[in-house]
This record gives C-alpha cells, structure tokens and sequence, in this order.
C-alpha cells in the first residue's frame, strides 16, 4: 500500500484522497533528498521522521496480516484434505 495521510479520524474523503495523493509525493521528495544527503527544514525533517515510523507501524501491520491469512489459508487446506469429496459436497464446499 502506497503512502497515506494520517488523520485522527481515518476518514476517506475527497479531501483524503487529495491530502494522500500529497503525501505520497512528499514522502517521493523527502526520500530523494535523504538519498542524497540533502537536509530537510526542520518542521519538514520532523514531519519526515513521524512519516517513516508510521509506515514501518502500517508495513508491520500489513505483514503481519498477510502472515495470518497464509497461516489461516495453510490451516484450512490441511482441515479441506482430511474430508472426503462426499463430506465436502453435503458441507457446500465443492
């Protein structure tokens, strides 16, 4: 997931929209400058820092999701293989 504005409410508006759109280009900017030793204002170099440790927190998150629904994905294959395709059937799976 690309980079989002953070709000206190989460709310997906057209105003959202445009502030990720924003923040996205931002986080392009703050990035290139930082790779080439370029050094941010001091209200930017702040915003920049809050920026990535809120996206290690979302990529923590989102990983840990993926990891659970594969666990899950892996515990419901091996339950669907100790059933016969009649048991199957008379439980709407296949």
């Amino acid at each position: 997931m690309p980079c989002t504005y953070y709000s206190p409410s989460e709310e997906r508006d057209i105003a959202s929209a445009a502030l990720n759109d924003a923040t996205r280009l931002l986080c392009q900017a703050c990035g290139i400058l930082e790779s080439n030793k370029i050094a941010l204002p001091t209200e930017l170099a702040a915003w920049w820092k809050d920026h990535q440790e809120r996206d290690k927190a979302r990529i923590k998150a989102e990983n840990a999701l993926l990891a659970k629904q594969k666990e899950e994905a892996k515990v419901k294959k091996q339950a669907l293989s100790k059933l016969t395709e009649a048991e199957k059937k008379a439980l709407g799976i296949k």
